[in-house]
């Protein structure tokens, strides 16, 4: 596999709060461990070892199957990360970590405040898809959000908000609406997006096993 070797990372916002042992399960049947973290701000694999950490590159990440960090499982999906949440004999579903990130408000001469949307306020050097340095300024914010995706028929339907979720499940939009509200369910609240799809199960009599 090939790794591209950087400078530590100063502040970065890794998914998981420290390195863990992990291990990678490669399409041909190998497979890799070690300390394992998933930055999602660049939305890259990271690697340690041995003190220096490490970018999967996009020809590497291409062909890995699977990903185990810290009792979790991840698959790839366009080169990026996705999170296995829940299955079942007709589909999986996965959730997609991700981030917005835009510098803080400046006060104005009104009392107001300025967000500006900039990204390009991180400072990184990219050379063939790999992070050599990633530093964020104190004055960034940080907000993650989610994506969900449904495998159904290996077809990945893509969730970005509620209703396209009502929608796609137009037949019982009634009964799905009733829940959402019933049990204030939040798109970002991922152990309450695994509640409502297991009632969705359930209103086609099927189990959803949560991971």
């Amino acid at each position: 596999m090939s790794f591209s070797q950087g400078k530590e990372i100063i502040t970065s916002p890794y998914f998981f709060p420290d390195f863990s042992e992990g291990l990678i399960k490669m399409k041909h049947g190998g497979g890799y461990s070690g300390l394992l973290n998933y930055n999602i701000i660049s939305e890259e694999l990271v690697f340690e070892r041995e003190g220096a950490r490490y970018v999967f590159l996009n020809d590497s990440i291409s062909r890995v199957d699977s990903v185990y960090i810290a009792g979790r499982k991840f698959v790839v999906h366009k080169n990026k990360l996705i999170e296995l949440i829940a299955r079942d004999e007709t589909y999986e579903l996965f959730v997609e970590h991700k981030c917005r990130v835009s510098s803080r408000g400046v006060p104005t001469a009104y009392g107001a405040t300025s967000i500006t949307s900039s990204v390009s306020s991180i400072s990184s050097v990219q050379t063939g898809g790999a992070t050599y340095e990633l530093t964020v300024p104190d004055d960034m914010n940080i907000e993650p959000f989610k994506i969900y995706w449904i495998k159904k028929n290996d077809n990945m339907i893509r969730f970005t908000n509620i209703k396209q979720i009502i929608k796609y499940y137009g037949g019982n939009r009634s009964d799905v609406k009733a829940f959402i509200k019933e049990n204030d369910i939040s798109f970002e609240d991922m152990d309450r997006i695994i509640l409502l799809f297991d009632f969705i199960n359930r209103l086609n009599n099927s189990r959803i096993d949560v991971y």
